[in-house]
């Protein structure tokens, strides 16, 4: 039986950006780092400057020896996800939704018609019919 549902693709190792992209972005990473005081017009972070030249060099010349730290940042990201994303997600539904249904419950809405009408033989939302042509079909999307 086939089912609409995909089954277990979010679960399991992950596939990560290549080792020379990891150290590039990490390279600009540090760059930043060392220019932001500029901003401020504070002096730049001078010790920020040989890391981002370390890992550009290595980005460039080795990749494979930022296999390891590549992965090691992914586990830090999932693990990040797993504590952050319900928080955000719990606070979205009790700092919005529930409020909102709140309200709504107050002020005597009932926007999905979810309360029993026991003097009502049918449920049925009985919609005007509007006439189909077949140009209307066409190009749907």
């Amino acid at each position: 039986m086939a089912t609409a549902l995909e089954h277990g693709s979010h679960h399991g190792p992950k596939p990560g950006g290549s080792e020379r992209q990891f150290g590039l972005v990490f390279a600009g990473f540090f760059v930043m780092v060392a220019l932001l005081p500029l901003i401020r017009f504070d002096p730049p972070r001078w010790w920020s400057i040989p890391v981002a030249l370390v890992f550009a060099v290595v980005a460039m010349a080795r990749p494979q020896l930022l296999r390891v730290p590549n992965r090691l940042w992914l586990r830090f990201g999932d693990l990040l996800h797993r504590i952050v994303s319900p928080i955000i997600m719990g606070a979205i539904f009790f700092g919005c939704i529930s409020p909102l249904a709140w309200i709504m419950r107050r002020a005597g809405r009932d926007l999905l018609a979810l309360k029993r009408d026991h003097n009502i033989q049918s449920y049925w939302i009985d919609r005007p019919r509007q006439p189909q042509d077949a140009a209307a079909m066409k190009r749907q999307f």
